[in-house]
């Protein structure tokens, strides 16, 4: 009986697995089957996104052109409308100005000479007369977005020549008050925050040492010293500074910061006069320019902008006595808050 069986399972056996091979087979080609039609899948996919991407390409360089276009037509329309405001002296003014070409000092065409109208809403820098005659300028103020004009001394552009420091002044002002030419790239830097700042009356103050001439604009007394300059605070914001121990002491005698701003960023532009007789006259008119229609004597404009540029409102070297004595009142006595910057020029 047993021996009988024998064969019996073993044909069992042999049929079971040539049933196992044939359903192999038939997974086998049903998997290359679904790896062909998920690679024809990952194909149409690709092509796919391939397309979204030149059509996303395609629509963002076209909405640069149009920007740039617009960009180009507003700049135009304000060198127009700037041109037609000259119904006096105290309403428009213009003449030739530098502006910083590079960001190295010492290299040669630092400066950038501009032809610049100021006229009751704008300011306009035209690279030459022929832009100036066609209304196409390559950078565009706008007045209301402007906030202070100072001179600088040698600490606050410390790679300028020493003969140009009196012929230099700065101009600070809202980012989004600024037009410029879509091939004209400014040299803005970014402010870095640093842990060691300190908070006092809406200042950033961070802890610095001076080794050039520079004084304390709270107590007037020299804030330098060659071989052991005094602990001192600068404000990154306004650049106000300060000895030290004012800080420690909770002095009344420091202002609060002269910039304010939420949300923004602001910048400085710095510019070169012929003479130290037209530094003086652009410094006055711009001052009186901003008081007038500049950012504090806007009331739509709730701040002011925070920068990151190395400006003081004091005064420059006593040997520079003439500009010396412009420092500018465009800024209050005692105002202001926070924010941004942006640093253009030396």
């Amino acid at each position: 009986m047993r021996a009988a069986a024998e064969p019996s399972q073993g044909g069992i056996t042999v049929v079971a697995r040539k049933v196992s091979s044939v359903e192999q087979r038939k997974k086998d080609k049903e998997f290359r089957k679904l790896q062909q039609e998920i690679q024809q899948d990952r194909q149409q996919f690709s092509q796919k996104i391939e397309k979204l991407q030149k059509d996303l390409n395609d629509a963002q360089a076209s909405l640069n052109e149009e920007s740039m276009a617009k960009l180009t037509l507003q700049m135009e329309l304000d060198s127009r409308m700037g041109r037609m405001n000259s119904s006096g002296d105290e309403i428009r003014f213009e003449g030739w100005l530098s502006v910083p070409n590079q960001r190295n000092a010492r290299r040669l065409g630092y400066w950038k000479k501009q032809y610049v109208i100021v006229s009751s809403k704008k300011i306009l820098f035209y690279d030459s007369e022929t832009d100036k005659a066609n209304s196409t300028p390559n950078l565009v103020l706008d007045m209301s977005k402007l906030f202070h004009v100072r001179s600088v001394i040698k600490t606050d552009v410390p790679r300028a020549d020493d003969k140009d420091i009196p012929l230099i002044f700065q101009l600070l002002y809202a980012g989004e008050g600024e037009a410029r030419k879509p091939d004209d790239i400014p040299t803005h830097h970014t402010n870095v925050q640093d842990s060691t700042s300190i908070f006092y009356k809406h200042h950033d103050l961070s802890p610095i040492t001076f080794h050039m001439p520079t004084t304390c604009e709270a107590c007037n007394k020299p804030l330098w010293h060659i071989l052991r300059p005094p602990p001192a605070y600068e404000c990154k914001r306004c650049k106000t500074k300060l000895h030290k121990e004012h800080i420690d002491n909770g002095e009344s005698a420091v202002a609060p910061c002269k910039v304010n701003v939420d949300n923004a960023v602001a910048r400085a532009l710095l510019m070169l006069a012929p003479s130290i007789d037209e530094q003086a006259k652009w410094i006055t008119r711009l001052s009186k320019k901003i008081k007038q229609t500049g950012f504090a004597a806007t009331s739509t404009n709730k701040t002011s902008p925070s920068y990151d540029v190395r400006a003081s409102v004091r005064q420059p070297y006593n040997k520079y006595s003439s500009a010396a004595s412009l420092r500018s009142s465009t800024l209050p006595a005692h105002n202001s808050d926070p924010s941004l910057i942006k640093r253009t020029g030396v």
